[in-house]
């Protein structure tokens, strides 16, 4: 990855979220590191979009982030489901690498 385009992502992070008190990484996870999920994550996935030109029409959040609503509640529900229907409904990861290959790609999907 360039380090421009890591750069440009970290300082877009920042100025959309805020400060961290630890390094940003292209291992960190949007919803569980970045603590990034709800309505939160339209508006970010939205701006990321216009701030970087990727093409974020294809894009299922709820594939990789939980719902609106206390991050605490929304695990004991996710168990709940998982224990009702006997099957793991486990969201998938995203991380700052792959919005990193997005910006390369031009797409997210």
């Amino acid at each position: 990855m360039s380090s421009s385009i890591s750069e440009n992502l970290k300082s877009f992070i920042t100025k959309q979220r805020g400060t961290y008190k630890f390094k940003l990484t292209r291992n960190l996870d949007l919803e569980t590191d970045l603590e990034i999920y709800g309505d939160d994550v339209e508006e970010f996935i939205e701006s990321f979009s216009i701030e970087f030109g990727v093409d974020v029409s294809k894009f299922d959040a709820s594939k990789y982030f939980s719902p609106e609503g206390d991050p605490f509640i929304t695990k004991i529900a996710s168990w709940i489901l998982r224990i009702k229907a006997k099957k793991d409904i486990q969201r998938l990861p995203i991380t700052l690498g792959d919005l990193e290959k997005a910006i390369e790609d031009k797409i997210l999907v």
